[in-house]
């Protein structure tokens, strides 16, 4: 079996288009500096390893300034915000209304995560990218190249957080990368940098056993720090074609160092 085929790659936080439902004239005159610090830029090349591992992957296409597919769809303050770091996404008196907010939710937020429910697959590999300086939810800042995780605990997971791959899943992948990128700083996030912050796609798709449970799988998520791929503002188009298949060779190697074996419940 072609175990990499069933690999799903999510990545939902690349997008920089905006709903039809959003008139272009209610945004505030901020955008640019929100998606500049807010849109994790160039993953959806980064995190595609389809032409390698003839995988699928699912990439949400609007900016997560105005739906934020990895927040919790009931709390629209966080999904649908009016307002990002003390930003205003919309120009006073034309933000719009819960209604909306709702419905936006509803179309597109639900789609996504159907979408990843949908899929065949035995792994997921949720793609993120950083930067230096930023600080989590839990006030870490970051400092690495990159940062792996498998487990969070934010105001919204239960007591003691939740872990989303199986022991080992992450500690082979780290080994894997470790391996192509000597000298490179690799976190592996338990109680650190992002372990803070809520993820919907971890709590909803994940889950540490080693079989299938509904659409739950093993899940892994990476940032990438941008100083590695981005250049004055450009993408480094070689650094992005040498991450992407070193990353595709790494997840690779940690499902056939693990013996995966997955059956369904």
């Amino acid at each position: 079996m072609n175990i990499t085929k069933n690999i799903l790659v999510s990545i939902p936080h690349a997008g920089i288009s905006c709903p039809p439902e959003i008139p272009l004239k209610s945004l505030s005159d901020y955008q640019q500096e929100l998606a500049i610090n807010n849109v994790d830029w160039f993953t959806n090349h980064l995190y595609d390893f389809r032409d390698i591992l003839d995988n699928h992957q699912v990439v949400f296409p609007y900016n997560q300034v105005l739906i934020n597919v990895n927040r919790h769809p009931d709390n629209l303050e966080e999904s649908v915000p009016l307002s990002v770091d003390d930003i205003s996404v919309y120009k006073n008196g034309q933000e719009p209304s819960s209604e909306l907010r709702k419905h936006l939710i509803r179309k597109y937020h639900y789609r996504f995560h159907n979408d990843i429910a949908s899929y065949q697959k035995i792994f997921i590999f949720d793609g993120h990218s950083t930067v230096t300086g930023l600080a989590d939810a839990g006030g870490d800042v970051v400092k690495d190249d990159f940062i792996i995780s498998d487990w969070q605990m934010s105001k919204h997971d239960p007591p003691g957080g939740i872990k989303t791959a199986p022991e080992g899943f992450l500690d082979v992948y780290a080994e894997e990368l470790d391996r192509q990128f000597s000298g490179f700083q690799i976190k592996l996030s338990t109680n650190t940098t992002y372990s803070s912050t809520y993820g919907y796609i971890m709590a909803s798709h994940g889950w540490d056993g080693k079989s299938i449970k509904g659409s739950r799988v093993p899940l892994i998520l990476q940032e990438t720090n941008e100083k590695l791929y981005i250049k004055n503002g450009i993408p480094d188009v070689l650094m992005i074609e040498e991450l992407r298949r070193i990353f595709a060779e790494s997840l690779t190697k940690m499902l056939v160092r693990m013996n995966q074996t997955i059956k369904r419940r």
